[in-house]
């Protein structure tokens, strides 16, 4: 997947080089197909193509993990190359119109119990009198050959990865199966001990605790493999930075192997103590939408993913708009049932993943209130969830905000939130977020 991301990544910026009003077509094409939700359209185009071949099961499963967000840049490219900017902003106007929403979602066969009513037709009718509109509409623009030929390319190239994926990680006998909790903080949030098991089912192969702590501006990785693999556990860290394990019933030895930093206690469990810890399955090879996006599709502002489960509201912070910023940040919304790996939740979480050398614990000032995120190192994600993520959401839709977010007595700096095309994205990541809620 990394080749394809790269080879994605090198296109954008081809694309961008002619000049800047080139950069203001492409970053406005890029909006517009999130807005027409063009690249679902080439996804499902594609993959009805693809399955009538006969696929194998592993290309299948395969052929199923391509997310749309790798085809929105085919789109854009058309857009780009086609349309002017004046047209591609009156575009714009209509598909993040409440009609031009309703639109869309007819195309898709997703429109629902919202009528398109007479007043929605007329309006569409004025919109394919425009330039725009006959270009995108009668004309078809991005319905053209050279663009299902890039498609299916792609489509073929993500076939070939998942293939390689899957001859390396049975070369370095990477378990098929494996389930993950959601990580447990020490109370400083300097250290962070998760719970992970590998196998089948209720029997598990091995089992064991990774733990990550700050030093000096470095990670620190220790693991503890579990003696009972098929035995629950909970966590819990002491107000020295210890951490004990917790069995239900007699524990033999109460102290881990010696060398282990910080230090680990295996310790029973009792009433008050706390509740055995969820693993939540992971299947290799079948990563979450929220950890594959490629990094463009989040230039052009706020957008929102849905899938059977998922509810994902997503934007990128270039650093360019972040003053003392090492490095883009991405921020995300979700909400997700059943709760799966890394984080195990089904709350609302905030996400923001940092680009930055150093492995910095992070606190977000909002208004009075002082928020701590939790930092998943060592990949620089740190996240919110529950109540202080409907927090900062709320805010956000009643003004415009920055997070200031600061760094253990360092230079901090000011994270703008409020990016373009928020109210349009939370329109769509509030519908799929009820639907979650009902089921």
């Amino acid at each position: 997947m990394s080749s394809v991301r790269s080879f994605l990544a090198a296109t954008l910026l081809l694309t961008a080089v002619p000049g800047i009003a080139k950069e203001l077509i492409s970053y406005d094409s890029l909006r517009l197909v999130s807005a027409m939700r063009e690249d679902e359209r080439l996804l499902r185009l594609a993959r009805a193509e693809k399955l009538q071949s006969q696929l194998s099961k592993e290309d299948t499963e395969c052929l199923d993990r391509l997310e749309y967000p790798e085809l929105t840049d085919v789109a854009a490219q058309r857009i780009s190359d086609n349309m002017t900017s004046a047209e591609v902003q009156d575009a714009l106007n209509y598909f993040q119109s409440p009609s031009g929403r309703k639109f869309v979602k007819r195309e898709l066969d997703a429109l629902g119990e919202a009528p398109f009513t007479a007043a929605d037709q007329a309006e569409l009718d004025r919109f394919k009198q425009r330039p725009a509109g006959r270009k995108l509409l009668r004309d078809l623009i991005l319905r053209n050959p050279a663009v299902t030929t890039e498609v299916a390319g792609r489509v073929d190239r993500h076939l070939e990865e998942c293939a390689y994926l899957r001859q390396n990680e049975a070369e370095r006998e990477i378990p098929e199966k494996s389930c993950a909790a959601r990580p447990v903080p020490s109370l400083d949030n300097v250290c962070l001990a998760t719970y992970g098991a590998e196998g089948s089912g209720k029997k598990p192969q091995r089992a064991g605790v990774e733990i990550n702590c700050r030093r000096d501006g470095r990670i620190t990785t220790s693991r503890v493999n579990l003696p009972k693999p098929e035995q629950g556990i909970a966590l819990r860290w002491t107000t020295t930075r210890d951490l004990e394990i917790l069995f239900d019933g007699k524990v033999k030895s109460s102290a881990a192997p010696a060398g282990g930093n910080p230090k680990v206690s295996f310790l029973s469990r009792i009433d008050g103590d706390p509740a055995l810890l969820e693993c939540a399955p992971q299947m290799r090879g079948r990563p979450m939408l929220v950890n594959s996006l490629p990094a463009k599709v989040n230039v052009g502002g706020w957008r929102t993913y849905a899938r059977p489960g998922l509810c994902l509201m997503t934007a990128r912070v270039l650093k360019e708009e972040i003053a003392g910023a090492e490095g883009d940040v991405l921020v995300q919304f979700r909400r997700q049932k059943p709760a799966v790996a890394p984080f195990a939740a089904t709350d609302l979480a905030l996400i923001v993943e940092l680009d930055q050398m150093g492995e910095q614990p992070l606190l977000v000032s909002f208004g009075q209130r002082r928020l701590s995120l939790i930092s998943q190192p060592p990949l620089q994600k740190h996240m919110l969830t529950g109540s202080p993520a409907e927090v900062v959401l709320e805010g956000l839709r009643s003004r415009p905000m920055e997070l200031a977010v600061q760094r253990d007595g360092a230079q901090g700096y000011a994270l703008p939130l409020r990016a373009i095309d928020f109210d349009f994205a939370y329109a769509e990541f509030s519908q799929c977020v009820a639907a979650l809620a009902s089921t």
